[in-house]
């Protein structure tokens, strides 16, 4: 099948369908800012998106997975398309199979990420700990997460920026357990140049 390997992550080439339409993501940005939404109201487009993420997950001791292929499913990658959820830039691939809970974390991790930096938004996002937001975003459509699930997100996150980017495993952990705690301290764009410090030491 070819493509680049660094660790557990592949990078292949592939085909998107052009979809026209934003984002998930972007359509969960524009729905933050709307006043007085709660959350349960501003992730309902998500159910559609558990829903596809949802077919292509198993189970194996008592919890849901992903093929490793599915990686990258999170909300920037997902356009609705006919009433379904359609998914582009595929190329990244993890050779161990994910939690289901695992990919949940990850997409709401990156919506959060990118609220922080912004004014205005519902006071419904405002929670001091990025753990318990993801959490109860994730319970508005419908999945419960685990303590196992978000240590196995941390981990997972730490190599994948090692494998993708070559940032440091330990900074990258360092901060998303920041952000999980208290994610006013840190933004998004302050990611690359807290991580990448070990780059240019």
């Amino acid at each position: 099948r070819g493509g680049t390997t660094a660790g557990q992550l592949t990078l292949r080439a592939c085909e998107s369908p052009w979809i026209d339409g934003i984002s998930l993501h972007a359509q969960l940005l524009k729905r933050s800012k709307q006043k007085g939404i709660g959350l349960k109201e501003l992730f309902s487009p998500c159910s559609v998106w558990l829903d596809a993420v949802r077919a292509v997950s198993f189970c194996r001791s008592g919890r849901a997975y992903v093929p490793g292929a599915y990686l990258d499913w999170v909300f920037s990658n997902a356009h609705f398309h006919n009433g379904t959820c359609v998914f582009v830039d595929r190329e990244l691939e993890w050779k161990e199979d994910l939690p289901l809970g695992v990919i949940v974390i990850r997409a709401l991790f990156l919506f959060l990420a990118d609220v922080t930096s912004l004014r205005d938004v519902t006071p419904a996002l405002r929670s001091w700990s990025g753990k318990v937001m993801i959490k109860k975003a994730a319970a508005s459509f419908g999945v419960v997460l685990s303590r196992t699930d978000f240590s196995d997100f941390c981990r997972l996150e730490a190599q994948l920026q090692r494998a993708a980017c070559g940032l440091s495993s330990v900074r990258t952990s360092i901060y998303i357990k920041l952000f999980l705690w208290n994610r006013p301290v840190l933004d998004f764009d302050r990611l690359l140049a807290f991580v990448a410090a070990d780059l240019l030491a």
